[in-house]
């Protein structure tokens, strides 16, 4: 007997939810019906273009901020690397700020 009162939750929380009298069909596209996982489109935006915009220049200001830094105080003995470092670092936050930032434009189909 408690084997079925354990199991009655279970099935009666499988079943869908019922809608309201005089419920509309947007009100059951959104509530009684799960999503499927595939149902989900999200449309196409200029995050690739974004990402190498900002990667290029963030890298490019960063190399030239770390030759800068570099020679700052005393002469530098090796600013190739102070530039390298500056131009990976600059753009690994570029490209992922510019990747949000063009993530917010959607791109519009050729009429």
């Amino acid at each position: 007997m408690a084997l079925l009162l354990a199991a009655a939750p279970v099935a009666s929380a499988q079943r869908p939810l019922a809608p309201p009298p005089g419920a509309s069909a947007p009100f059951l596209a959104r509530v009684a019906l799960p999503l499927a996982r595939d149902s989900v489109k999200i449309p196409p935006t200029h995050w690739e273009e974004g990402a190498i915009i900002g990667g290029v220049a963030v890298g490019i200001f960063g190399a030239v901020l770390g030759v800068g830094l570099c020679n700052f105080d005393e002469p530098c003995h090796n600013s190739a690397v102070a530039a390298a470092a500056g131009l990976v670092l600059g753009g690994l936050v570029g490209v992922g700020v510019g990747a949000m930032i063009g993530g917010q434009f959607p791109k519009h189909p050729d009429h």
